[in-house]
């Protein structure tokens, strides 16, 4: 109708775009009432989501509507704004990408090997690709070439064997295509933030947008890692995060169980919390890779993590 209006402004064309319009927003509306009602109604079955919808009219339901953009971004301890896209886009490369200087001239060469090494598999089956596929959420955000978890899954045992055999390549070359190394990354605002901290670049976050047969050999080589560090003990007993059997709960009740120790024997317990700032993004990658040398990790497994760590 638009394009009818545009080309002939007659006013009867004039009715016809006032009346298509109308009904556009009239059918938006329908769709919005009817999917408000649906979560309603999906929330009034689940409680996960119940509790979810409460949160939401809790923290965020009055609040205004976001802007449609990123807006003027200043660095922390710098009043000046930057505007434009460059400008931002370096502000917020600075933040999420930093690069820190520490020493490492002194440390061992990692190429040269060691004389024995932790066993871990290079080799890949087709069960471990259907595995490792079984447990990536088909509707996750793809990467830059488009590869949905969905349809991974829909190719079924033909492709799995297929990537069995890539991956086992790779694992055995020590090589991570760069193809998959390229991530798009996208900007988030953290949730709860007012305009006005908005325009601090502290209240924004990245996601990295990954290939999915990329993350298929991550997760082989992240459960390997995991198996491993678990049999030869790599990892401190205190460690909570990212084992199996040790869940937050099973931490709280660690927590519990040590102040009522100290209370018993009439001492003081006292906790202390540390937050590390950005602490995955400033891990040096050749610190990285002289600890899983350090720890008696196979070779191949180090050339791998190198070559996933280059750009």
């Amino acid at each position: 109708m638009a394009r009818a209006w545009r080309q002939r402004r007659t006013p009867m064309r004039r009715r016809e775009l006032e009346e298509a319009r109308r009904k556009q927003v009239d059918a938006i509306q329908f769709m919005q009432a009817k999917r408000w009602r649906t979560l309603t109604e999906d929330a009034s079955r689940d409680l996960r989501k119940l509790w979810t919808l409460e949160r939401w009219g809790r923290t965020q339901s009055h609040l205004p509507s976001d802007p449609p953009k990123i807006p003027a971004l200043h660095r922390e301890g710098n009043v000046k704004e930057e505007r434009s896209h460059e400008g931002k886009a370096e502000i917020l490369a600075e933040r999420f990408f930093p690069v820190v200087e520490v020493p490492t001239n002194h440390l061992p060469d990692w190429r040269e090997g060691r004389e024995v090494e932790l066993p871990m598999s290079c080799r890949v089956s087709t069960d471990d690709v259907v595995k490792a596929l079984r447990r990536m959420g088909p509707n996750k955000a793809p990467g830059s070439d488009w590869l949905s978890n969905k349809l991974l899954k829909a190719c079924g045992r033909r492709l799995a064997e297929a990537l069995a055999v890539i991956a086992t390549g790779s694992f055995t070359l020590g090589s991570f295509p760069a193809r998959w190394r390229h991530a798009k990354v996208v900007v988030l605002k953290k949730p709860g933030k007012t305009a006005a901290q908005q325009k601090m670049v502290g209240a924004w976050r990245p996601i990295a947008l990954l290939s999915c047969v990329g993350k298929i050999l991550e997760t082989i080589v992240a459960d390997r890692l995991a198996l491993v560090a678990e049999e030869h003990g790599l990892l401190p007993e205190g460690q909570m995060g990212n084992r199996k059997g040790r869940s937050i709960e099973f931490a709280i009740r660690v927590v519990t169980e040590t102040v009522h120790t100290a209370w018993e024997l009439g001492a003081v317990a006292s906790l202390l919390f540390l937050d590390l700032k950005g602490a995955f993004d400033r891990v040096n990658h050749r610190w990285l890779l002289h600890t899983l040398w350090e720890k008696g990790l196979p070779q191949w497994l180090l050339q791998w993590v190198e070559s996933f760590l280059t750009d």
